[in-house]
């Protein structure tokens, strides 16, 4: 193998990365390291080279290109385009057996990377069709939760009635909607650790369903042994795609982890530093939107929802069909609840997941539905063309009269199909291609739902 394919150590990229996290978390590293960046970079015995180090985290903070001749900047890009192709591969059609399923998730995609920006540049942001919760509520409470988790109320344990009813939900959930159940998490509003019992349910889940989902935990510094002996069970092959991450509340809390953890234990775990004193930018949304936050902190309009389908809850035993949303009053945890219906058995949840498949994942555009301009679209009228401005990207398409007439009737306000070609004195048939002109609109988020 030559060297420029060769894999960096998990010792030495787990040296670097661990002074990237300080560089990100901690305020006086930063200013240290800022002042003689070989001194602060020495204490990291395992980085041999010292000044490719230093570009590695200027490139990385800058969001630069791939760089293949500094080793540690290409090592941080190798894990992360394997990691993205790893979820898109996980999420791809085939593994969908629902497909409307699979065109509705994907749509929903195209409309929030209309509405945000923020979303176009991150490539490898997907939603999952379905996720689980294991647990009622949750007991951390964490001050910047943007889907502002219940208090915890009670965990689905591994009884030998609920592992039961679990493998069934499993292997339901994986008949219904295919292999890319695997790719759901076994947390939402919840943390995975509250439940004594989620080891014991997530080997339930590897046995069905073929692989264990990510986990997200803020209790790293206070379960060690408990993570320890998780990264073993989920092996490194699945480690080193993400299937690790560690939630930071605090300073303090980042600095036990530390301690507590070596650079090589943590070079396949995220850390998602969301103490006041990182980088790290809030979503206004949940607990986050009345959040005092320190000076030059951001907050941005966007939800951190990454589910676009089903979530089940199998402490209370319900379903829910959801989708993110931009947080605002009406919606102000990012996340917009379509229904939800409780079950008692796996009859009863097979039911549930066709009947909102059928209801709710519209995959084209419906005739016995309103349909509104996407309130964060903005039209502009020109000669020839209507241009459709998203937040950062447009959509230009020329059309006849009735097409802009029918344009401007959804700027007034949300009308069906058979409604609008009623105010505009055409039949279905004249209106077909207005129809289609909508249908391309609606596929890609500039016109939806209300």
């Amino acid at each position: 193998m030559s060297k420029k394919q060769a894999r960096m150590s998990p010792a030495e990229y787990g040296a670097w990365k661990r002074a990237w996290e300080c560089y990100s978390a901690d305020p006086k590293w930063r200013e240290d390291f800022l002042a003689n960046p070989a001194k602060s970079l020495s204490g990291f015995f395992a980085i041999s080279d010292v000044y490719a180090a230093f570009k590695a985290l200027g490139m990385v903070c800058q969001g630069k290109a791939r760089d293949r001749s500094n080793p540690y900047y290409d090592e941080f890009m190798r894990r992360y385009e394997e990691i993205g192709a790893a979820v898109e591969a996980g999420l791809g059609e085939e593994r969908f057996a629902d497909k409307r399923l699979f065109r509705w998730n994907r749509m929903v995609l195209r409309r929030a990377r209309v509405e945000r920006r923020e979303l176009i540049l991150q490539e490898h942001v997907r939603f999952f069709p379905i996720v689980f919760e294991l647990s009622d509520g949750c007991r951390e409470q964490c001050p910047f939760c943007g889907l502002a988790a219940p208090p915890h109320k009670g965990d689905f344990l591994a009884t030998p009635e609920n592992r039961a009813l679990w493998r069934e939900v499993l292997v339901a959930s994986c008949e219904l909607l295919g292999e890319v159940v695997g790719e759901g998490g076994c947390y939402f509003a919840t943390e995975p650790l509250d439940n004594h019992d989620y080891e014991k349910l997530l080997a339930d889940f590897y046995d069905l369903v073929g692989r264990y989902p990510q986990t997200t935990t803020v209790l790293a510094a206070q379960y060690p042994m408990r993570i320890r002996s998780l990264m073993g069970q989920m092996g490194k092959e699945r480690m080193g795609l993400a299937a690790l991450r560690f939630s930071v509340r605090s300073l303090r809390e980042f600095h036990r982890i530390m301690a507590e953890y070596t650079p090589e234990e943590l070079a396949d775990v995220e850390l998602l530093l969301n103490n006041a004193e990182s980088g790290t930018t809030y979503s206004d949304s949940g607990r986050a939107r009345g959040l005092d936050l320190p000076p030059g902190k951001r907050r941005l309009c966007y939800s951190i929802s990454c589910v676009a389908g089903f979530r089940v809850n199998m402490a209370r035993r319900c379903v829910a069909f959801m989708e993110p949303e931009l947080p605002d009053e009406a919606c102000p945890t990012g996340v917009r609840i379509h229904e939800e219906q409780y079950f008692a058995d796996v009859g009863e949840y097979r039911r549930i997941l066709r009947d909102f498949s059928a209801r709710f994942a519209r995959d084209t555009l419906p005739e016995d539905a309103p349909l509104r301009l996407n309130p964060q679209v903005r039209v502009e009228e020109l000669e020839n063309v209507m241009v459709f401005h998203g937040d950062g990207v447009s959509l230009r398409l020329g059309g006849n009269i009735h097409f802009r007439r029918a344009v401007r009737r959804l700027m007034e306000g949300a009308a069906a199909l058979p409604e609008i070609f009623r105010e505009l004195g055409i039949s279905p048939l004249v209106g077909a291609g207005v129809r289609q002109k909508l249908e391309l609109l609606y596929q890609k988020g500039y016109v939806r739902l209300p």
